[in-house]
């Protein structure tokens, strides 16, 4: 399902998202977030009639730059004091319960 800024959002395009993302929507969600995104598509075809060709690109617009610093290495804790008060490990790394399950 390929859709792109010309085409309107309908609410199999909603529905077909929905479920790539594992959410569960009811009917009025899916009528709703239809609703919003078309709309969304709408704003982005007028600012697509734009003349943007004297505008220079740009990558941020605060003006802000980043604080670079050098890596120096410092005393830390050891591994086997790191793992201390873990409540499992495994070959000398912390053990956790899987995030993802399918």
């Amino acid at each position: 399902m390929k859709t792109s800024v010309n085409d309107r959002i309908t609410p199999a395009v909603v529905g077909h998202v929905a479920k790539l993302a594992k959410l569960e929507l009811n009917k009025e969600q899916v009528v709703l977030f239809t609703k919003q995104l078309d709309n969304i598509l709408d704003f982005v075809n007028k600012i697509k009639t734009l003349d943007t060709s004297s505008v220079k690109p740009m990558h941020q617009v605060s003006g802000l730059t980043n604080v670079f610093r050098e890596d120096t290495i410092e005393p830390s804790l050891s591994q086997k004091d790191v793992l201390l008060n873990a409540p499992e490990t495994h070959n000398g790394y912390f053990k956790v319960k899987p995030v993802m399950e399918d």
